[in-house]
């Protein structure tokens, strides 16, 4: 730090003025007791040389914008904002400063500078730090006059290579770029075995010339190492591609790039999270190894279905019986029993599944087809009934989305929510053949305004164990994120269900952001254990 020597006089009303609008705007100033106490040169701070300020070293907390109340101090020589958690850009007039010889920024969440600002009036700089920022976009340094501007720290903020080569042209004693942090937000793949992946193209991001160098690599329990499979492609270039994705290709992901004209810098592309689903069994659902079928019925898909909630293939074995239509009607020729094989395909989440079934074939006249009768109050948590006319010489079975059977005539599903959404089956039968069978589907409720609920208490007690947003409709879009006291996401979810319950993080106040449709909510999340 530059000291000065510290007078004994008042300041000239202007720095007045600005110091009490700081000490107004900023609450964290308030508990220190030295401001508006006494002297000026008194306060903790503070510098003052010929009733002018002219050095503001300030160690609070603002977590907010830089006030632009500092401006006024139009004589200051020495400014230090450094961990005062600062959001948003730096004000264009503090590039107006033309007296300001130093400049530290360093350890906020700037995300730039204000537009139109003026780098060519820092006639006296000669240090600039902002170090551990959140900038994307380089300040328009190269306009800087002043020939005793020799130190530049611009590390660990998102800049690339075209945005820090122009430097390496002026006069600096210390120029220092290494690191910068990861230049993607976190993103995050769910791909199934057997599936190709590529990976973006982070070319764009490093910029550079064509001597950038390239390394993909893969991170696991913290140990970073190049992969080593003949499936994995082009690792040493801008976009690596994955040929036939396995399980243990589930890790993070990240390119480190290099370029020869920054010795000692490597930019990192971000993690990319990957996850390869296995394949499953498909298995198909039947009621017997031997059917009951009646002229009357139409289909046979009903009773034949996939586990991936799709229709299966029938082939009849014996089309002297019956033959049956790319839809799953029936052709009958004659009674008898008729051998089908039924055929679940393959697809990227499934194996294919095949089983025989004898068809009984008899005849029978259809009764008259009854209709479902809904009722459905408005709401989560409202009630469902669902029901068809009751006759004493018939079966009745509902079968829910979740797979569970009532044999009545009518249901009621109390409380009915999202997790009852799907298609609710009425089977009826008379004996043992099928007479109808009828659907009804439900798949979406009338939601009130969502309420945020800001406390999540994770001891399993069954209170507050969540993030939870009451009225949460999963047919609107929503992503939820979640930032610590420094604004770094700590948390990251799109289409959110009400599932998250703090992970690890410490006790504390966090900050969540939420997008839901076309609205936006915002506020404090305390975690409690």
């Amino acid at each position: 730090m530059i000291c000065f020597p510290k007078a004994t006089a008042q300041v000239i009303k202007q720095d007045s003025l600005a110091l009490v609008a700081l000490y107004n705007k900023i609450p964290a100033l308030a508990s220190d007791t030295t401001w508006l106490n006494g002297n000026v040169s008194t306060w903790h701070g503070i510098q003052v040389q010929d009733n002018r300020v002219i050095s503001l070293d300030l160690d609070v907390l603002i977590n907010d914008t830089i006030p632009i109340e500092i401006c006024a101090l139009d004589s200051l020589l020495f400014l230090n904002l450094s961990g005062c958690l600062l959001i948003g850009p730096v004000p264009k007039c503090m590039v107006e400063l033309s007296s300001l010889r130093t400049l530290y920024l360093t350890g906020n969440a700037l995300t730039g500078v204000e537009a139109g600002a003026d780098f060519s009036k820092l006639t006296n700089i000669e240090l600039i730090s902002i170090y551990y920022n959140e900038m994307t976009e380089m300040p328009d340094f190269m306009s800087i006059p002043s020939p005793n501007f020799k130190n530049l720290y611009v590390g660990d903020n998102h800049f690339n290579f075209d945005d820090l080569a122009p430097l390496l042209s002026k006069p600096l004693n210390t120029y220092s770029y290494s690191p910068q942090q990861p230049m993607l937000p976190y993103r995050y793949f769910v791909v199934h075995e057997g599936d190709s992946i590529n990976f973006p193209d982070v070319a764009p991001l490093a910029g550079g010339d064509s001597n950038n160098f390239y390394q993909w690599k893969w991170q696991w329990n913290d140990t970073s190492y190049l992969p080593d499979s003949p499936r994995l492609i082009n690792t040493n270039q801008s976009m690596m591609r994955i040929e036939s994705g396995q399980v243990s290709d589930s890790r993070l992901y990240f390119c480190e790039m290099a370029n020869p004209i920054f010795p000692g810098l490597v930019l990192r592309s971000g993690y990319i999270g990957l996850n390869v689903k296995a394949l499953v069994a498909q298995t198909i659902i039947y009621l017997s190894s031997t059917i009951i079928y009646c002229p009357f019925n139409n289909f046979l898909e009903a009773l034949t279905t996939g586990t991936a909630g799709r229709g299966v293939s029938i082939v009849s074995l014996d089309t002297t019986v019956a033959t049956i239509n790319p839809d799953k009607s029936v052709n009958l020729r004659k009674p008898g029993m008729l051998p089908l094989r039924v055929t679940a395909p393959a697809d990227t989440i499934y194996r294919a599944d095949t089983l025989y079934l004898q068809l009984t074939v008899s005849p029978y006249y259809p009764l008259p087809t009854l209709e479902v009768t809904r009722e459905l109050q408005p709401g989560e948590g409202k009630d469902l009934h669902l029901s068809v006319p009751f006759s004493t010489h018939l079966s009745y079975q509902w079968a829910t989305p979740n797979g569970q059977l009532f044999d009545t005539a009518s249901i009621t599903v109390s409380p009915f929510t999202s997790a009852e959404f799907g298609t609710y089956r009425m089977r009826v039968k008379e004996g043992s053949c099928l007479i109808s069978e009828l659907s009804e589907i439900i798949n979406n409720l009338v939601y009130g305004k969502p309420v945020i609920y800001e406390l999540i208490t994770p001891n399993g007690d069954g209170d507050n164990e969540t993030f939870y947003i009451e009225n949460l409709d999963p047919s609107v879009q929503n992503e939820v994120s979640v930032f610590n006291a420094v604004h770094q996401i700590v948390y990251h979810q799109e289409n959110y269900r009400n599932d998250w319950d703090g992970g690890n993080l410490p006790v504390g106040t966090y900050y969540y952001f939420i997008k839901y449709g076309e609205q936006t909510y915002k506020g404090n999340l305390y975690i409690k254990r």
